[in-house]
């Protein structure tokens, strides 16, 4: 086993993927309460895990491309939501359809194989 020296990029990665998951944590308390608030919480602290326990054991370069893989359809999801709440359903519907295609293909297809 040979450690690989950890990039600058993929450190400030790392730490942005950990205060961003750290923030959902401390805001869920003043946000909306919904119906999946317990599994949310549970979601953010096993991420937080994960991400933490990639870093100290220095899986940093697979861990970095699980982030990449899993954040890449979020981009879609967070737009499909803006257009909701905006109420532009033609928009909505356009962008739902590549969350989907982009979700599928990066967690089905991409993922297993790399």
């Amino acid at each position: 086993f040979h450690p690989q020296p950890l990039q600058p990029a993929i450190y400030w990665w790392y730490l942005l993927e950990l205060s961003f998951y750290f923030s959902l944590i401390l805001t869920l308390s003043v946000d909306v309460k919904r119906k999946d608030f317990r599994e949310q919480v549970i979601h953010h602290f096993v991420t937080i895990t994960l991400v933490s326990f990639s870093y100290c054991v220095n899986f940093v370069h697979i861990g970095a491309l699980v982030l990449l893989l899993y954040d890449v359809s979020d981009v879609f999801l967070e737009s499909y939501k803006m257009l909701s709440y905006a109420q532009w359903s033609q928009a909505r519907d356009t962008v739902f359809i590549l969350f989907t295609l982009v979700f599928l293909f990066s967690r089905l297809i991409l993922f297993p194989i790399k």
